[in-house]
C-alpha cells in the first residue's frame, strides 16, 4: 500500500508543474508588439517578469546609427511623449516604464522621429496583441 501512495505522489508532483504553467499561460495578459513599415523599429509593451508594472521598449532593428529626437505613444488617441534620447548608439529606448495593463479594445500606436546619415524620418505604427505560444519548455520550467 505504501508503494501505491509513493507512485501516486510522484505522478502528482510530475503533473502539478505543467498544470500550474498552463494556468499561468492562460491567465497572463498578452503583450503588445508592433514593427515599423520600414523594418527599422520594433516596439513592445509587456509585463515585466516577476513585476506588477508594464514596460515599453523600442528596439532598433538596423545597425545604422540613429539619433531619436522624439518618441510618442498614443493610447486611444492620447499622446504621451518621450525623449529626446541623446545617445545615437542605443540599441533600444525605454518608454512607458511602470505603466498600467493595456485596456482591451484600445488602440495603441507608436510614433518615432529620428535622423540618420540619409536625413530625418518619421514612422507611426500600431501595437497589436502578441499571439502567445506554449512550448514544451514552458510546460516543464519552474517560473
Amino acid at each position: 500500500m505504501k508503494k501505491y501512495w509513493k507512485i501516486l505522489l510522484v505522478i502528482f508532483i510530475i503533473l502539478i508543474i505543467p498544470i500550474f504553467n498552463i494556468y499561468q499561460y492562460i491567465s497572463s495578459p498578452p503583450s503588445l508588439v508592433g514593427t515599423s513599415d520600414s523594418g527599422t523599429w520594433k516596439a513592445e509593451y509587456y509585463l515585466e517578469k516577476g513585476n506588477t508594472y508594464w514596460d515599453g521598449k523600442l528596439t532598433r532593428l538596423t545597425k545604422t546609427p540613429v539619433l531619436v529626437s522624439e518618441l510618442n505613444l498614443y493610447e486611444a488617441g492620447n499622446r504621451e511623449s518621450y525623449g529626446p534620447y541623446p545617445n545615437a548608439q542605443k540599441k533600444y529606448y525605454d518608454f512607458k516604464t511602470l505603466g498600467d495593463k493595456p485596456s482591451r479594445g484600445t488602440e495603441y500606436k507608436v510614433e518615432v522621429k529620428w535622423g540618420d546619415n540619409k536625413g530625418k524620418h518619421e514612422e507611426i505604427f500600431l501595437l497589436k496583441e502578441d499571439k502567445k505560444t506554449l512550448t514544451i519548455k514552458d510546460l516543464i520550467s519552474f517560473n
